[in-house]
């Protein structure tokens, strides 16, 4: 570590920790110290997941979110991403803090949700050298559900762009509706609506859709005759 410790890194106590949840907890896992009255420090976060053992049977993929909030003196910033197992956002900040929300939605049994059970980690370290204001393998994935003529959620869904993507995947369960042309994505910027319309792909059940900065929202319509579930999985790109 170099520079003054203006996080209170370098004392062993705010270098990492880590929580266990259950599915539908949320919890907080690592903030800094200091308040702001620090100057402001370029550092890393590195956050992971792992399925606690004995872990059941098939269930190895758990979706898990961190909300990242981060500031200089009285200005803050906040981010939802995915947890992987290695995602690692480099930004500049006099404070911090990681919470972790276990968002899966398994069966019920009961009325009583179930799932395997997680540990979040969360790890703070300087920059030793110059990098950019976040992380370059940010994502999140966003599940719109059933859409589709008889679908509760209708033919269409409507969604906010996250202010720090910089693309955008289209996934689906029916990929005969990517290759159709049955699917079309509004793209809306504060005082326009470009059409956009999904055309056929080697990649027959995901497409990518272009995002410019006046981007504010996607609306996403399923012309076809039968429901289909659909995810967006958005990124950073640097």
């Amino acid at each position: 570590m170099t520079g003054e410790d203006v996080l209170s890194l370098q004392s062993g106590e705010q270098n990492g920790s880590s929580e266990e949840l259950q599915p539908g907890q949320s919890r907080l896992i690592l903030k800094s110290s200091n308040g702001s009255d620090a100057g402001a420090t370029l550092l890393t976060l590195q956050i992971g997941v792992d399925v606690v053992p004995p872990n059941p049977a098939g269930e190895l993929d758990v979706d898990v979110v961190a909300d990242i909030t981060w500031g200089v003196a009285r200005a803050s910033q906040s981010v939802r991403v995915d947890v992987l197992r290695g995602t690692a956002i480099t930004l500049t900040a006099t404070s911090f803090k990681v919470d972790a929300f276990y968002r899966q939605n398994p069966a019920t049994v009961g009325g009583l949700t179930t799932g395997p059970k997680v540990r979040v980690s969360a790890l703070a370290s300087y920059e030793p050298k110059p990098g950019s204001a976040i992380g370059s393998n940010v994502r999140l994935t966003q599940r719109l559900g059933q859409l589709g003529p008889t679908a509760t959620a209708g033919r269409n869904v409507t969604v906010d762009v996250p202010p720090w993507a910089t693309h955008v995947l289209l996934l689906t369960t029916s990929p005969s509706l990517l290759q159709s042309t049955l699917v079309n994505v509004d793209c809306q910027t504060a005082n326009a609506i470009t059409e956009y319309q999904v055309q056929p792909t080697q990649q027959y059940d995901t497409h990518a859709i272009p995002l410019s900065n006046p981007v504010r929202k996607l609306r996403i319509s399923n012309n076809g005759g039968f429901d289909a579930k659909f995810s967006l999985l958005w990124s950073l790109c640097l």
